[in-house]
């Protein structure tokens, strides 16, 4: 058997904790299953169990970005055989073979075989949009799109949403076009389907999703496969998942009753993009087109049941605001989690049913949790309330809740952005598709490892296009086909198409960070001891600089940065940088404990300690703030 007690961040302190609570950065390539499992016990921090006998001639999945432990372990070892197990009360990760399940098949995203598809192309405000179905679609498509975003800020702001520089990629395919499965793939599910046949047993459950979400750290593209008739007389949505993820990565990170009071209250809200109850298809002027409504159904507690019970005077136990808004969040094993998110969705329904005053007390009170814990005095500045008092009114709510329908719409409606939609160019082709199918890389490496080399081939295929036509010269392009090269994990092919991107001003944060992170790792590796110049470092810390510069934040470039800096010293910029870092991720314990490291070599030991007091404050995890507390009561002694 090995262990693999890893270095455990900083100080080597190895907690129980949820895996579906804690978020940190992963940097793991793709490799032998005994290595790669030691790697994560490191940049995990968790103690990993696993018979030596189990990993030999196994290879495990890359794991780069910001995941929680369950969702890394799930990455790391899809596909494989393999399977962890999380045991709380002594934090031990143990992995063992993976059970026999019956399969259920996730399909990748389709590839486009057979005739070229002409492809139409516009810009709308933050949006851009790749489109192989007819002007009238694609036109509807953008407008549903602008009018359901328009919808949406009625219940979550934009500034309590992720936000970036790159526009939101969508690439639209008409299923009229010649769109398949990888043969490959086809002859699997139909040699599966007779084997499972033959067993009398359930066939492959096959689900076709019709829209995929790719996210990358710094940005996201939307895939449609559209059945064009059928939309003309539909209308698009905003599914819970993706409202769900873009309140996620949002930073500062909000607070997670809010998050998952707004997901379980999103499943009786309806973003309707043409607010009017009936719409009229012969409406052609866009100006005239009603905007975006968020239209509530009456309220569910916990479930149909529950709140028919509750109609009939059964009076549910309610959690007190003082526990929902400065307790810990119950973890997934927790038996009081489902009344503590019923709790925050009614809590959110109730301040947004009071469009007078409740809806801006409650953006205060957000605003507010950027900065610190929440506290009674908050809460009462915001709403006018103690806690004892709103939750008096909660409980009057809750009864004229369940029976009530409201909607909540702007002032006045938003006029529709201003574009051209046009032929694609190469060059359009590749920042939009080409993205998209890169994207698409690390989706079926995880589920259909045999394919993987297929649509690496076509991502660069496509990106390369849109090189040929003077991309060359485009600093968008060259950091796509960079980032392309860093997502495969040749790091040696991504360096110059990034230090071009880089020269000829590219936005992304993530192509400074990655050309950073190519740079630091050459450099440490370069000496035995694992040293970094003073010019090394500071080729680096531009880079990282410059990231900084643009959105959204990113927590490996603050990360980065102080380890940078605790190597060679940090100068007044790069430390009122690495602040700012805790300021955009105050409950990111990785971040803390490096600003934490770079202080006290400083020899600034009261800003270190308030650092920390600040962490463990906004520390949502237990374990995140036993683990800082042990790290304050350290540096106390020393």
């Amino acid at each position: 058997m090995r262990l693999l007690a890893g270095a455990v961040l900083l100080w080597g302190l190895a907690l129980p904790l949820d895996l579906a609570a804690i978020t940190r950065n992963f940097s793991i390539k793709a490799g032998p299953a005994e290595t790669q499992l030691n790697e994560f016990a490191v940049q995990s921090g968790l103690q990993v169990l696993f018979e030596t006998e189990l990993a030999q001639n196994r290879r495990v999945n890359a794991v780069r970005g910001d995941y929680t432990m369950g969702e890394a372990l799930d990455r790391l070892l899809g596909d494989t055989g393999l399977a962890a197990q999380y045991d709380e009360k002594s934090g031990i990760v143990t992995i063992a073979r993976a059970e026999s399940k019956k399969p259920v098949v996730r399909l990748p995203p389709y590839t486009v075989e057979g005739e070229p598809i002409s492809w139409r192309y516009a810009r709308a405000g933050n949006i851009e949009v790749l489109s192989s179905c007819t002007d009238d679609v694609t036109n509807r498509v953008i407008q549903q799109i602008h009018r359901l975003h328009e919808a949406l800020e009625q219940i979550v702001p934009p500034e309590f949403i992720f936000q970036s520089d790159q526009p939101i990629v969508y690439v639209l395919h008409s299923d009229r076009d010649h769109a398949s499965l990888p043969p490959e793939l086809m002859e699997k599910l139909r040699q599966q389907e007779k084997k499972e046949s033959a067993a009398n047993t359930l066939i492959w459950n096959i689900g076709i999703m019709r829209s995929y979400i790719f996210w990358d750290v710094d940005s996201r593209a939307i895939y449609f496969i559209l059945n064009e008739g059928a939309f003309m007389v539909g209308r698009l949505s905003i599914r819970g998942d993706y409202l769900h993820q873009m309140m996620e990565r949002r930073s500062p990170s909000l607070p997670a009753w809010y998050i998952q009071g707004m997901v379980e209250l999103y499943s009786t809200i309806t973003l309707d993009p043409y607010g009017a109850r009936a719409f009229a298809m012969e409406i052609k002027n866009r100006h005239r087109i009603p905007g975006g409504v968020a239209k509530f159904k009456p309220f569910v507690w916990l479930s149909e049941e529950e709140t028919q019970s509750m109609r009939k005077g059964h009076e549910p136990g309610l959690v007190p605001l003082a526990d929902l808004i400065t307790g810990s969040a119950p973890t997934a094993a927790d038996l009081s989690r489902r009344n503590w998110r019923a709790q925050g969705a009614l809590f959110v329904r109730w301040a947004l049913d009071d469009v007078k005053n409740g809806r801006e007390a409650l953006w205060d009170l957000l605003r507010r949790s950027d900065d610190h814990a929440l506290t009674e005095t908050d809460f009462k500045e915001c709403f006018g309330l103690s806690f004892a008092e709103a939750d008096e009114k909660l409980r009057r709510y809750l009864p004229k809740a369940v029976k009530r329908e409201f909607e909540l719409k702007p002032d006045k409606f938003d006029e529709l952005p201003a574009y051209v939609l046009r032929s694609a160019t190469d060059l359009d082709t590749a920042w939009t598709k080409g993205d998209l199918d890169r994207l698409k890389i690390n989706y079926v490496r995880r589920y259909f490892p045999e394919l993987t080399d297929r649509y690496i081939e076509q991502a660069r295929r496509i990106l390369k296009q849109g090189y040929g036509m003077g991309g060359d010269h485009d600093a968008r392009l060259l950091g796509l086909l960079g980032l392309c090269e860093c997502d495969v994990g040749d790091d040696v092919a991504a360096q110059p198409l990034l230090e071009a991107a880089v020269n000829g001003g590219a936005e992304r944060p993530r192509v400074y960070y990655e050309l950073a992170r190519i740079r630091f790792e050459a450099a440490m590796q370069a000496t035995k001891g694992g040293h970094i110049t003073e010019a090394e470092a500071d080729s680096v810390l531009r880079l990282l600089v410059m990231a900084c510069a643009h959105h959204p934040p990113l927590p490996s470039v603050y990360e980065l940065m102080a380890e940078t800096c605790a190597a060679v010293g940090v100068n007044r910029q790069e430390l009122i940088l690495l602040r700012e870092g805790l300021k955009q991720f105050p409950r990111r314990t990785g971040l803390i404990k490096s600003v934490v490291r770079v202080h006290a070599q400083l020899g600034l030991r009261a800003e270190a300690q308030a650092v920390l007091q600040r962490g463990i404050a906004m520390a949502e995890d237990p374990a995140a703030r036993q683990e800082l507390t042990k790290l304050q009561l350290e540096l106390a002694g020393q």
